[in-house]
């Protein structure tokens, strides 16, 4: 995934807004009734403009560009978490770089000031696959709320409704668990390519490449090398593509959708990260730490536990959850850890990303003192590590803790977030 190729199809793939080289000639965006001026090159004003001059074919002309410091122009919380956050209205968000004029801002696809897109969740809705969504609400976890966000940036396979109604057939305990099927339904959000931070759609899954997901375990997918048709642009719209997981694999029969930042693709098969029925589902506190491979250890995905830092996670990187079970397990003092499990490393809304196997070794008073550990933030779309600890907590507390969704802390951040 490399090369000139690709570099000019990423501009295309996530709506950059390139303008080298504009012409002067007027072209009106008919796609969705808006029009565009662009005063001169990497200038903007909003979709209340009412003359064009850019010569594209892309669907959707519209900016989200993340805010930042003044000085160091140095990003901290991108346009997903600012809009999270209801930092829309802040007023440094009416700020503007050289290539947004003073009347436009941060974040306008983030935002939802754009006419020309829809969020994932609509967008999956229209296409009919609602089996989907409906797996997503009954999680009861902050996936529904990512789905929702018109700045995801991600492509996302949705299985169809006869594929989900055959996996409730094949899998009907381990998918009626709200943990389990969380992790399911993440084994099928593709996070961008960790190198270039290309969006995943098909004319890249054909190459035959290994794909990363938001699952918090070790698995992978692998796309089988299929030959591109001649035509072939960055709109993609390919199908027959073979996604395999460690169990099973899918065909692709519709691909490309486009949801603002997002790709949606639509396969034939649920695709399982891990086994389903080697998993007893009934035992709370102990299944989701058997899908993920953690070993021994209980597990909540996408949760800070509050506990005393023993060990810093980027000192003792470790290759699996269950690698990080053991270390914690040989520490003495170590009760806790974190994992990140994300290839491209697990970063917070605040910018700070802890690199993929970090693993930190942490006490938690708590758990020593025989309690449930405390949490902090919680979140798939604010806490990207996955929160481990090595003594039995009973199962009604460890179930409580999986479907906690506490409010970010970083709801108070407005006026300072991305300054």
């Amino acid at each position: 995934m490399g090369g000139k190729a690709f570099t000019a199809a990423l501009a295309v793939l996530l709506g950059a807004v390139c303008l080298c080289g504009v012409h002067a000639a007027v072209v009106v965006n008919t796609h969705n009734g808006m029009t565009f001026f662009y005063n001169d090159p990497h200038k903007t004003v909003p979709r209340t403009a009412t003359v064009a001059s850019l010569e594209t074919a892309e669907e959707c002309i519209c900016s989200d560009a993340d805010p930042r410091s003044d000085d160091t122009l140095t990003v901290t919380y991108n346009c997903y978490h600012q809009a999270l956050f209801g930092n829309c209205e802040a007023e440094f968000m009416k700020g503007a770089l050289e290539e947004l004029v003073e009347s436009d801002g941060f974040c306008q696809m983030s935002c939802n000031n754009c006419t020309c897109c829809d969020s994932p969740y609509n967008v999956i809705e229209k296409t009919g696959n609602t089996r989907f969504l409906q797996a997503v609400e009954a999680t009861n976890t902050t996936l529904e709320r990512m789905l929702r966000a018109y700045g995801l940036t991600s492509t996302i396979l949705v299985p169809s409704d006869a594929a989900f109604d055959a996996a409730l057939a094949a899998y009907g305990p381990a998918l009626r668990d709200a943990a389990l099927l969380t992790e399911i339904l993440k084994f099928h959000i593709l996070p961008p390519e960790p190198r270039t931070r290309g969006l995943w759609t098909s004319p890249f899954l054909s190459v035959g490449a290994t794909v990363y997901t938001l699952f918090d375990g070790v698995a992978n997918l692998k796309t089988a090398k299929k030959a591109l048709p001649a035509g072939t642009t960055a709109q993609g719209g390919l199908t027959g593509i073979v996604i395999s997981g460690p169990v099973n694999s899918a065909t692709v029969v519709e691909s490309d959708i486009r949801a603002c930042k997002t790709f949606i693709t639509i396969i034939d098969e649920v695709l399982l990260p891990f086994d389903p029925t080697g998993i007893d589902a009934s035992n709370d506190s102990g299944a989701l730490g058997a899908a993920l491979g953690a070993g021994t250890c209980s597990v909540v995905p996408n949760a800070q536990i509050n506990a005393t830092t023993l060990v810093q996670g980027g000192s003792n990187p470790q290759a699996s959850p269950a690698a990080c079970c053991a270390s914690c397990a040989a520490n003495a003092e170590c009760n806790t850890w974190s994992y990140c499990g994300l290839a491209g490393g697990c970063r917070f809304p605040e910018g700070l990303v802890i690199p993929y196997g970090s693993c930190e070794l942490k006490r938690s008073a708590e758990l020593a003192a025989g309690q449930a550990p405390i949490y902090g933030n919680s979140g798939i779309d604010v806490v990207p590590v996955l929160a481990g600890f090595n003594v039995p907590v009973p199962d009604s507390e460890a179930g409580a803790a999986t479907a906690a969704t506490a409010t970010p802390a970083g709801e108070t951040l407005v006026g300072t977030a991305g300054r």
